[in-house]
């Protein structure tokens, strides 16, 4: 049995070693080009798409009433106006405003990166509680690269 697991080893790690070998080889877009499910995925390429919101505000905004949450986690607090929030793809954007804090208007001023958000409108009713703003999306413009 003590041999068994030696020439296993060995045997596997010979075969590691040789698909490596074949992955950084020209035969690589053979071995992983998949025609039938989608096409053959680049090796600078990343399947996660990142990029950012620039928020700014309308109306009276209290310093320090407002929390940015992204997917739930609050990720900073609001000292002023605008801010500049990172998100990645499926991303959910929400603020978070203290009782008694007079409600504002928040309006998208850009978006930078490989993203776009799915809401039509471009400005938001921020009130008491947690007010959903968007859910980041891979941008559509990006989709073949």
């Amino acid at each position: 049995m003590d041999n068994f697991l030696k020439i296993a080893s060995c045997l596997m790690t010979v075969i590691l070693l040789t698909t490596q070998l074949l992955l950084a080889s020209p035969y690589r877009g053979q071995m992983v080009d998949d025609t039938l499910k989608g096409r053959q995925i680049k090796t600078y390429e990343t399947l996660i798409y990142k990029g950012s919101l620039v928020l700014n505000a309308i109306g009276r905004y209290e310093t320090n009433s407002a929390a940015i949450l992204i997917n739930g986690k609050i990720q900073k607090i609001v000292d002023f106006f605008p801010i500049q929030v990172d998100l990645c793809d499926g991303d959910v954007l929400e603020i978070q405003l203290k009782r008694g804090s007079p409600a504002f208007y928040m309006y998208l001023t850009d978006i930078k990166g490989r993203i776009k958000i799915e809401s039509q409108e471009s400005s938001f009713l921020i009130d008491s509680g947690i007010n959903y703003i968007v859910k980041a999306q891979r941008s559509a413009q990006n989709a073949d690269d």
